[in-house]
């Protein structure tokens, strides 16, 4: 697939994406680029925004310059992403949203009467751009992400409205599988068709898997030993299975809350799985050591969580996620869907089932 988009230009950026698929499920992207009329470009920077992840994969492209013109190569865990190029030139700074998807992109940035142009449609999409922009803060509360969300389903043919509801689904916590579904139908047909509308509406999908009244599936983990395990060959009985990471603040915060909780019951009667989402071994079992929690199970990850397939197959947008299984594996909670980011829920959920 080829896609090309031309505009009269003194500044020429083209996007040449090669995506292809490896062993790992991870897909190569090349980004080639070429500036033409100006000699002052500095601070390019690429942000990707994988559809699944909560924080957007961030790579910082160190300018060197050969015959004005730069190639990078990265990784991308999905076949369809979107993106943000920012650059600098002067005192000025330059930016664009991109759909990277499979195949070669090539596209066209200049200046024509003062303004950058991209494509046909690139004044509108900047232009709702904009207005979501301006529905932002430190912290993004429910209120304004429901304008965002209101204001990304009155546009529906807007490309920029796809890529709100695209980072909108990181906030797990905020929107139910079934609401973002339900927004994503909303748009235009050839949105919804699109390589990132396919690619969200199945990364959303995923994340029904683990809901209530699902089965936890089997799914490979490295666990202390070193020996790569599978969850589901410990012994059947209830378990609280969190997903976290060394480097999470909020997952290190929540640990005395459930380790709190666990400690009410036996072993035989619960027991808690901790899934460290991270490669770093080192700090994965200091952190162990600190919190005292060497009586639970320890299983991690053996790549970063912006690479991991098990994110991707859990559709895991955010940590720490917590969930509860029965001696069947059934899934009897989940901290996202239910919205219980204290804990609180599932403790008063265990206590009923114990008859506590």
């Amino acid at each position: 697939m080829r896609n090309l988009l031309s505009v009269p230009i003194s500044l020429l950026i083209i996007l040449s994406l090669l995506i292809c698929a490896n062993a790992s499920a991870q897909h190569t992207m090349t980004l080639q680029v070429f500036f033409k009329g100006f000699t002052t470009v500095s601070a390019v920077q690429l942000r990707i925004h994988e559809p699944t992840i909560y924080a957007p994969v961030v790579d910082t492209i160190p300018i060197n310059l050969s015959n004005n013109q730069f190639t990078y190569t990265t990784s991308i865990q999905n076949k369809t992403v979107h993106a943000q190029l920012t650059w600098n030139y002067g005192s000025k700074k330059g930016y664009r949203y991109f759909l990277l998807q499979e195949g070669d992109n090539v596209v066209s940035l200049g200046f024509v009467n003062g303004k950058i142009q991209f494509r046909k449609n690139q004044s509108a999409i900047d232009s709702l751009q904009k207005k979501f922009d301006k529905l932002q803060g430190i912290s993004l509360q429910p209120t304004i992400l429901n304008q965002r969300l209101k204001l990304a389903t009155a546009n529906p043919t807007n490309f920029a409205s796809l890529l709100e509801l695209a980072h909108s689904s990181r906030y797990v916590h905020m929107i139910s599988a079934d609401s973002m579904i339900m927004m994503l139908s909303k748009l235009d047909n050839s949105l919804q068709q699109s390589p990132l509308g396919v690619e969200l509406k199945a990364a959303v999908e995923r994340r029904k898997l683990t809901y209530r009244k699902s089965i936890f599936p089997s799914v490979m983990f490295e666990n202390e030993a070193g020996n790569i395990v599978d969850i589901r060959s410990y012994p059947n009985q209830h378990y609280l299975i969190a997903f976290g990471a060394t480097w999470c603040g909020p997952c290190k915060a929540l640990l005395p809350k459930a380790k709190a909780i666990a400690s009410e019951y036996p072993a035989q009667q619960l027991n808690v799985i901790y899934i460290n989402l991270d490669d770093d071994k080192v700090k994965w079992k200091q952190m162990i050591n600190d919190f005292g929690i060497s009586n639970w199970i320890h299983l991690t990850d053996t790549v970063k969580m912006n690479k991991s397939p098990i994110t991707k197959q859990f559709s895991i947008a955010a940590i720490p996620q917590y969930m509860l299984v029965d001696a069947s594996w059934n899934i009897l909670y989940n901290s996202m869907q239910d919205q219980d980011g204290d804990l609180d829920k599932v403790s008063g959920l265990l206590k009923k089932i114990f008859g506590r």
